[in-house]
This record gives C-alpha cells, structure tokens and sequence, in this order.
C-alpha cells in the first residue's frame, strides 16, 4: 500500500485488487448509485462531497464497469458528442443527460 493509498483510506482497509474511480454528473447520482447496494461499487470518507464512486473490480461483473464508465463519460462530454453517441447507440438502457454546455 502506498503512502498516498494509507492518506485516502485513513483508518479503513483497503479493498484487495484493482479499484476504479469513476465520476458521477452529480452528488445526487453518486448517492443513487451506491443506494442501489450493486455489489463491488462504494466510497470513503476521502470522496465525500465528491461526486464520485469507487469500483473494486475483481467483485463486479464484465458490464457494470463498462456501464460506469460511459455514465461518467456522458455526464462530463461535450453534449455534441453525447448527442452523437446516444444517437448511434440507441439502446434501452436509461443513461444520464450530459450536462448542458
């Protein structure tokens, strides 16, 4: 563990294996995501007031990482580009509306 790890998880164990930060379009979908208790996604102390959730990736399935990650990417992206890519994609998988610009 490093000296930077030992900072962010203070006085809590750390998580075995790889762990994946991912940010969410806002507090409130940071909270809904780890509301919905989906096994491997969670915080600590050190992202609190973050809108951001963190991923222990040797516990979750294939999907959900990669379903993390383009939320993070469509709540950040230009919205062009989410627009062009919401449009080529059109699954039925609700996803979060990228930020106005």
């Amino acid at each position: 563990m490093s000296k930077a790890d030992l900072r962010r998880f203070g006085g809590e164990t750390r998580p075995e294996g790889p762990i994946l930060a991912v940010r969410t379009a806002d507090l409130a979908d940071k909270e809904a995501l780890l509301a919905a208790s989906q096994r491997g996604f969670f915080t600590i102390a050190h992202f609190d007031g973050y809108a951001a959730a963190l991923i222990q990736l040797a516990t979750v399935d294939t999907k959900a990482p990669r379903e993390a990650v383009t939320d993070a990417w469509l709540a950040r992206a230009p919205a062009p580009l989410t627009e062009e890519y919401l449009l080529m994609t059109r699954d039925d998988r609700p996803r979060r509306q990228s930020r106005s610009r």
